[in-house]
């Protein structure tokens, strides 16, 4: 088949890797144009962009999907097939209907439950113990198409945001090829989406901000859930303070929320609206990211000193 593939972000590389080892006939790779990043503000090329670069795979970045010389440009590919994967952006009804074999789309949530943009972060936010890959007929509607193929997986103890869409992306790339084989085939079998459609919109830099009257383990959740983006923080001596790594000790109520009530080799305790939390890795704003333990032996806090708790 001759594909189309349409991605951004380094989610979207195993499945390009797949594609690109197939035997189809991978014409041309759609990503997001290169944006402003770094203290000098110049232009950056996504990981997607970076990676079919490298594998000197022609590229596409338009600004907007409905222009009409880039919507003109992919018909007269002929494309028979497009796969979108961590792309970021919606496809407009003229292009879903472009290929014979429609546009599919690899989503990280075992769908209907957390359609958007976000799926990962709030399955860990949620405390859910399990999550997965579907493979979806993609439509006007977000993430409301036909599944094609859907496969569970569990969501580890530890396990941060970062790491979970690791295995996912790499899942999403087996799965895509087993998908492959099976329109090659024509043995596709498509159900439609069955329970509860909640919900997963990006989140806002604000949001990261710990409000230390929640639980300890509440707040161990938030801070896996939203690495690498944007990051728990939270204020002492003015300063913030990106939390990259904790976890709940222990469901007592000790000191006020906020209150530093320990500090050792393991890190720092904070007492929280229920049990303490150990900050285990931080980063201290203008600083490098740290073990706290090694944080402490440069820079020394007491017993009683309060993380700012603004919710």
């Amino acid at each position: 088949m001759k594909i189309i593939f349409f991605g951004t972000s380094d989610f979207a590389i195993p499945s390009l890797e797949v594609l690109l080892r197939s035997g189809h006939d991978l014409v041309s790779v759609v990503t997001q144009p290169d944006k402003p990043g770094g203290r000098n503000r110049e232009l950056l090329q996504g990981p997607v962009k970076q990676w079919a670069s490298a594998a000197s795979l022609p590229t596409l970045q338009p600004e907007e999907l409905s222009d009409f010389s880039f919507m003109m440009g992919l018909k007269k590919m002929s494309p028979e097939l497009f796969v979108v994967v961590s792309y970021g952006k919606i496809l407009p009804p003229f292009l879903l209907a472009l290929p014979p074999h429609g546009a599919i789309n690899v989503h990280p949530s075992l769908l209907p439950k957390y359609r958007g943009a976000s799926p990962i972060p709030w399955a860990i936010l949620n405390g859910d113990s399990k999550t997965g890959i579907s493979i979806l007929r993609m439509t006007e509607k977000v993430d409301a198409g036909e599944i094609l193929l859907q496969k569970e997986v569990g969501i580890g103890k530890e396990e941060d945001a970062s790491q979970l869409s690791k295995r996912l992306s790499a899942l999403g790339g087996e799965l895509l090829l087993e998908l492959l084989r099976k329109i090659e085939k024509g043995e596709v079998e498509a159900f439609p989406q069955k329970g509860v459609v909640t919900f997963a919109p990006r989140f806002k830099k604000e949001e990261g901000r710990i409000d230390w009257r929640r639980s300890a383990e509440e707040l161990s959740r938030q801070i896996r859930a939203l690495v690498p983006w944007p990051g728990s923080f939270t204020l002492l001596h003015g300063k913030r303070w990106v939390v990259w790594k904790g976890k709940a000790i222990g469901e007592k109520r000790e000191g006020k929320p906020g209150e530093i009530v320990g500090l050792g080799p393991e890190g720092i305790a904070v007492a929280t609206g229920k049990g303490k939390l150990l900050l285990e890795e931080i980063q201290l704003e203008g600083k490098e990211k740290m073990k706290s333990g090694s944080f402490l032996l440069g820079h020394p806090l007491r017993l009683g000193e309060t993380f700012s708790c603004n919710p």
